[in-house]
């Protein structure tokens, strides 16, 4: 009783020497700082864990083996194939709260910790304030010069320093030329023999260059060349100033520009516009983002009446097998198969808990690496790691300039392409009513963003070796155009044909699907009496929207079918001229095939499944799968 009275005695006047030291502002004990690397509950998931690098991979510490692993070490990242592990939170059953966990599948590695959102907030602050502190003197203390690697990555006119800024200036791609001697025999009699020949130089020139420049780490300058662009604001010049973190300026372009303000449809302005040259500057005040244009319109606007495609009285044929190439692309294959039949309102059908989150569009470049670039390994599966793949440097596109997303059906439209291409996305849910998108994503199709691998350049002395194969991508175009070899072929549109012109008026627009049997018989209608128009979908209804049998001779007006703004017809199927009596299947997780059917219980096609067709259509389809990959794939 008298040894435990003295040990709680002495146990006392301990712990009040301490206190007493606290109290005093002495500093010979830190209980925070101990708690920080030896937390209480070892088992439960620290929010802010210490980021402390070190080259010790030993220690007596549960938590600090292994802690340097792919931070010191990148090459020896034990955990970095191993995607099911996932680290992410979610909202607690109690109000105000959050859950933070670390899973492998649906088991617990740790235990979940429950905290407030308050008590979070405050240490976040905290937290925050000490990282931006800390990188603020790595950037003071440590110089990064951007590396430069690659045969054939582009010409550096300048690369050099004026005092203590870096300054560098690129050119990259392709000026071709290509000549032609043509001599012509005449059989005519002449009275001179020069006269008895004729030769003719014909030469052809085209140019698709990229210039990239910058001045430092604020100033930058593009210019982009096309002489096949289709239109003239796609051969752009800007001169960009890319602000700090916190600086009210954000952004001050100058050149082609595009401004982009929502809920602002009912201005002159419309919600985004992408045809501007100017200036245009980006202030950042809190929450508030405000954007400032002084630009004038590049494009000449006029009204002319369109036949097939090309001004009245000139009409325009199409061959079925001139669609267009390389503009549009699924994202993936649900959204793919989802796409396609269309209701009985000629509308869209898609999965309201399976559209695109957040999302990242690149382009292949060959220009020099640097911080701006991100490395990165572009799979046709990206959880799949033997599917084909390409890597290199990748440039982050610009959405409304450089390309257009539909993120409810999943699929984007490209301006022009030059390389290849490739996406970063997650997938969330969507509420038609209040026509919002859930903030949770779902981060399991296995591709990163490009935040990561800042994070890693920013962290690192040697962002070319540690930060190499961190990011992978969804590949959704090879390097060269596409074709029925290319392993993205399935996700390109093959129903889309140009109608020659754009802003085209509805009320001028007059076509038709032709049949051509040779020696001018051409048909409108097949056998039966029902014209190719309405057989392939294009018109079911009066000007009215009423169902007619057979419909009415003219092409029904909905989005679905045309896009008269950049003048394109889209025929309702995934191949239109592909008879098709193989019904769509998809291939289970177990390699077993599922027939795919509509609302009705209808089967479905990748081709076009019409009685009228039958001995019409001269290639017949035969993959039901519709992944143009397997040995028994045809049409």
């Amino acid at each position: 009783m008298k040894s435990v009275l003295r040990f709680l005695l002495s146990f006392t006047a301990i712990f009040t020497s301490i206190a007493f030291c606290e109290s005093e502002g002495g500093d010979f004990v830190s209980i925070s700082s101990v708690i920080k690397f030896y937390p209480m509950l070892p088992q439960l998931i620290d929010p802010f864990p210490p980021q402390v690098k070190t080259l010790s991979l030993k220690s007596s510490h549960p938590f600090w083996n292994g802690h340097s692993i792919g931070r010191v070490v990148s090459k020896a990242n034990a955990t970095k194939k191993m995607r099911k592990i996932k680290r992410d939170n979610e909202a607690g059953l109690v109000d105000g709260t959050i859950l933070m966990y670390h899973r492998y599948k649906d088991t617990d590695l740790q235990l979940p910790a429950v905290l407030t959102i308050n008590w979070y907030k405050q240490i976040a602050m905290v937290e925050n304030t000490r990282q931006e502190f800390r990188e603020y003197f790595i950037k003071k203390l440590s110089k990064k010069s951007p590396g430069r690697s690659g045969a054939g990555a582009g010409i550096s006119l300048i690369n050099t320093k004026i005092g203590e800024t870096d300054v560098e200036l690129n050119i990259s791609g392709n000026i071709s030329v290509e000549g032609a001697l043509v001599f012509e025999e005449k059989d005519l009699i002449t009275t001179n023999l020069r006269e008895s020949k004729s030769w003719d130089l014909e030469i052809e020139q085209t140019q698709r260059f990229t210039i990239d420049g910058n001045i430092g780490d604020r100033f930058f300058v593009k210019i982009k060349q096309d002489s096949e662009a289709d239109f003239t604001w796609e051969n752009d010049l800007t001169i960009e100033y890319k602000g700090q973190k916190n600086d009210i300026l954000q952004k001050a372009e100058a050149g082609n520009i595009n401004l982009s303000l929502e809920g602002m449809d009912a201005i002159n302005l419309g919600g985004a516009n992408s045809s501007l040259f100017g200036i245009k500057t980006v202030h950042q005040l809190g929450p508030v983002e405000i954007q400032s244009v002084i630009a004038r319109e590049q494009v000449k606007k006029s009204e002319k009446t369109m036949e097939g495609g090309a001004e009245s009285g000139t009409p325009t044929s199409i061959n079925d097998y001139n669609f267009i190439k390389d503009r549009y692309f699924f994202i993936d294959d649900i959204f793919k198969a989802n796409y396609y039949p269309l209701s009985v309102t000629n509308a869209h059908f898609y999965d309201t808990s399976y559209v695109v989150g957040q999302f990242e569009i690149y382009q292949k470049v060959t220009t020099a690496e640097n911080p701006a670039l991100i490395q990165a390994d572009a799979y046709v599966y990206p959880q799949d790691s033997t599917s084909y793949s390409v890597g290199g440097t990748w440039v982050k596109l610009e959405e409304n300039m450089d390309y257009e997303i539909d993120r409810i059906l999943g699929y984007i439209r490209m301006n022009s392409v030059q390389n290849a291409i490739a996406i970063a996305y997650t997938t969330t849910s969507f509420d038609p009513n209040n026509q919002s998108f859930d903030a949770v994503q779902d981060t399991t199709n296995g591709t990163n963003f490009k935040s990561v691998y800042d994070e890693c350049v920013e962290s690192s002395t040697d962002y070319q070796e540690e930060c190499k194969g961190l990011i992978t991508l969804k590949l959704l175009k090879d390097i060269n155009p596409s074709t029925p070899n290319s392993p993205t072929w399935s996700l390109m549109f093959k129903n889309v044909y140009s109608l020659g012109g754009s802003n085209i008026e509805s009320s001028g627009l007059e076509l038709d699907i032709v049949r051509d049997l040779g020696g001018g018989d051409e048909r409108t209608h097949s056998e039966t009496g029902t014209s190719y128009l309405s057989i392939f979908g294009l018109d079911s209804e009066n000007e009215n929207h009423q169902k007619v049998d057979g419909g009415d001779g003219k092409i029904d007006l909905y989005g679905s079918l045309l896009n008269l703004a950049y003048g394109e017809l889209i025929l309702p199927t995934y191949l239109p001229f592909a008879y098709d009596t193989h019904p769509r299947v998809i291939i289970d997780e177990f390699d077993n095939p599922i027939e795919l059917i509509d609302v009705n219980g209808n089967s479905t096609y990748w081709g076009t499944n019409q009685n009228d067709l039958m001995g019409v259509l001269e290639v017949e389809l035969n993959d039901a799968d519709g992944d143009f990959l397997d040995d028994g794939d045809t049409g």
